[in-house]
């Protein structure tokens, strides 16, 4: 299952991207040029777990890597989001209650059936778990 952590990462970046502009008919194509700011634990971490397969897959991606430190250690989520505007976040599992009850995350799902998002797209197992996570729901940053 060490695939998992990478796949909840490029789903993550495919959701970021599509649920924008959730009306889009193409793929992303893997050869356009993309920065994209993620809030993770610690750059270190993240070049190590998933830096060299995400630059395979996307060569012309830019991350640029916000340590989540603060936010852990934070009870204030809400504003160290503010402080840190990022496009991806890395949340502990322990936080996001703490996300959907602050209201930075909604439920998706609504989304998804209205713009016809076909979710088999995505790794089957990591939908499960969001959904877990979400007791029973897809939640997610909409995009205005």
């Amino acid at each position: 299952m060490k695939s998992a952590p990478l796949m909840a990462i490029v789903v993550l970046i495919a959701v970021i991207i599509t649920s924008c502009s959730m009306r889009a008919t193409e793929p992303f194509p893997k050869d356009a040029k993309l920065e994209i700011d993620i809030a993770y634990t610690s750059e270190q971490h993240f070049k190590q777990r998933y830096s060299n397969l995400l630059e395979v897959e996307y060569p012309n991606m830019r991350l640029n890597i916000v340590s989540t430190k603060g936010l852990i250690q934070s009870d204030d989520s809400l504003s160290w989001v503010k402080q840190n505007p990022v496009d991806i976040i890395f949340i502990p599992s322990f936080r996001i209650k703490n996300f959907i009850e602050s209201g930075m995350l909604i439920d998706i799902e609504p989304l998804i059936k209205r713009d016809q998002l076909n979710l088999e797209q995505f790794v089957p197992s990591v939908i499960e778990l969001t959904k877990e996570y979400g007791n029973g729901k897809l939640y997610g940053v909409f995009c205005k």
